[in-house]
């Protein structure tokens, strides 16, 4: 979750659950972005219908918008490092926090681009790496 350093939640410092934001503005991606379909299914099953006052396009936009206090958000783990601010906390949930799939479906017969076998790459690495935690 990714809130302000001035917000009430960053000075905790600690794992949050997502009830704790149910009040506060939320910041989403536009809708037709998958997730953004993820942040709403995520508080579906939290039983909590967030207040959503702005939505952007991209992840540079919301994190500039939670920098500037305007809101709250959510961001996949995977892309916390790319869209790092000085003046945005990034907080944990508390167990069990909200997981999602990704997949990769490819066919055999077609050879892969290097951006695709980059890609796959990652995909293994996280795998690789979540395994281990």
């Amino acid at each position: 979750m990714a809130v302000a350093t001035s917000h009430r939640l960053w000075r905790r410092r600690r794992p949050v659950a997502l009830g704790e934001v149910a009040e506060e503005p939320f910041l989403l991606l536009k809708d037709g972005h998958c997730f953004r379909d993820d942040v709403l299914r995520i508080c579906q099953r939290s039983r909590m219908n967030p207040h959503v006052v702005f939505e952007a396009g991209q992840f540079d936009t919301l994190m500039a918008m939670v920098e500037a206090g305007a809101g709250v958000t959510l961001i996949p783990e995977m892309a916390v490092r790319r869209f790092r601010r000085s003046n945005v906390g990034l907080l944990h949930f508390r167990p069990p926090q909200p997981t999602r799939t990704i997949g990769f479906v490819r066919s055999r017969r077609k050879s892969l681009t290097p951006a695709a076998r980059a890609f796959m790459d990652v995909l293994r690495l996280t795998r690789s790496a979540r395994r281990r935690s």
